[in-house]
């Protein structure tokens, strides 16, 4: 005949087991974070105010790049996009830090070998194309690389700041996403910029 723990032990032995693996979890997120490439990029969007879930603000990365025709041609290439005016794929996105502002430089099938660096990183997931008006049989192509980011927590007051800050077209500090890349090319939610301030996530 089997024996099993008393409640009186099995529930304190099952929250500790719980409770660990959470712990673990956490580390080992911010662990990742830590240790990925950081890069920002712009953000659009508008928060719902799920009332399951608490306040949040839904986020877009705004960092599509148009690559001009001599890219587009080995896009068109490499991932065979035919005549179609949108269309994804998986691959690899390079992007580069041109004067503060990061931007896609090249789109590849395989894992390119780029060095470790502060102004360079590479994505690997889904990227989207649309195909561009094109002159002659040259055609460009805007990149929308893979970082799979759609909202951000915060409490009431934060979320509609932020939420605020995203719907004002004509600020001079748009809200901004901080990124973590990790070395397999996943973008990680690090944080936010708004009115120039970083906001980096804690669970401290």
């Amino acid at each position: 005949m089997r024996k099993f723990l008393s409640p009186l032990y099995a529930l304190p032995i099952t929250a500790a087991a719980l409770i660990g693996l959470l712990l673990v979890s956490v580390f080992s997120h911010m662990g990742a974070l830590a240790s990925g490439t950081e890069i920002i990029v712009p953000a659009r969007g508008y928060d719902p105010r799920d009332i399951l879930l608490g306040h949040y603000v839904r986020l877009t990365p705004s960092a599509d790049t148009t690559l001009d025709e001599k890219d587009g041609e080995t896009i068109w290439t490499e991932f065979d996009l035919g005549e179609r005016r949108w269309a994804s794929a998986t691959g690899w996105t390079v992007l580069e830090n041109q004067n503060g502002s990061w931007n896609v430089v090249r789109v590849l099938k395989k894992r390119p070998d780029i060095a470790k660096s502060e102004n360079s990183v590479a994505l690997f997931g889904e990227i989207r194309f649309q195909r561009r008006k094109s002159t002659g049989e040259s055609v460009a192509y805007i990149v929308t690389p893979p970082i799979d980011i759609d909202r951000y927590y915060a409490n009431a007051r934060e979320a509609k700041a932020i939420e605020d800050k995203l719907r004002d077209r004509t600020s001079d500090t748009p809200v901004r996403l901080i990124l973590s890349v990790s070395k397999d090319g996943k973008a990680m939610l690090k944080g936010l910029e708004v009115d120039g301030e970083r906001q980096v996530m804690s669970w401290w």
